[in-house]
């Protein structure tokens, strides 16, 4: 996999951003690996929120059109309350 490439692309909510963490390492005993890095989203707003991310191999990824889980084909209903 050496020199491979994965993109990331944040699709929903519009305003949410990447963030990165240095050195992601878990406090030893655990393993320890050089060069860790944790990405992660930021939010802006607080509550439920779904969130869309695109991984492709490409740069330029397509246009996309997401479809609320609720509205999923097939989909379990949960348990009231949820």
């Amino acid at each position: 996999m050496a020199g491979e490439r994965l993109f990331a692309t944040i699709v929903s909510p519009l305003e949410a951003r990447f963030g990165l963490i240095e050195n992601a390492n878990p406090p030893p005993p655990q393993g320890q690996t050089k060069d860790l890095k944790k990405l992660l989203i930021r939010l802006k707003a607080e509550g439920k929120q779904t969130i869309v991310v695109l991984l492709s191999e490409d740069p330029t990824p397509p246009a996309l059109r997401t479809t609320p889980l609720a509205e999923w084909q097939g989909r379990r209903q949960p348990p009231d309350g949820d």
